[in-house]
């Protein structure tokens, strides 16, 4: 009796807590939606877009994609390269998570070529490290470790 009364605790504590998730995430989604609204500077934009389609990765892939490609045309307009390295990034990171491992290639090498351009050692080593993963993901090992 004790057994099926713990299980029966342990059930309900998870699916509260699963609602809390749920429910603090989309507020989140709702607020910075909200914000991408009103905010009138490209790079507000740009971040609060980055953070929608960080948000919306595992939930919806289409809109999650939207939101990266509409910071990366952003950040292209605005000749941002910092932020054109994050939405390529986010692309990437949306493309392998869609299973388009040559589309992710191709943003993190261009995200590679900005950061080689304007000598930023750090980003060009997590270009690398995103470029290794798609590697990795599709098989080919030796590729992953160069």
């Amino acid at each position: 009796m004790k057994i099926i009364y713990y299980k029966l605790l342990f059930f309900l504590f998870f699916f509260i807590l699963s609602s809390l998730c749920f429910s603090q995430k989309t507020l989140k989604i709702n607020s910075l939606e909200e914000k991408l609204k009103t905010e009138k500077s490209n790079s507000g934009i740009v971040f609060l877009s980055l953070e929608l389609s960080k948000l919306y990765s595992n939930e919806d892939i289409e809109k999650s994609m939207s939101y990266a490609q509409k910071a990366l045309a952003i950040s292209i307009d605005s000749k941002s390269d910092k932020d054109q390295i994050n939405s390529l990034n986010q692309v990437g990171k949306t493309n392998m998570l869609n299973n388009d491992y040559d589309l992710a290639l191709e943003a993190f090498i261009n995200a590679l070529n900005i950061n080689k351009r304007i000598s930023d050692l750090k980003e060009t080593a997590i270009s690398n490290l995103l470029i290794g993963d798609v590697y990795r993901e599709i098989g080919d090992v030796k590729r992953s470790r160069n």
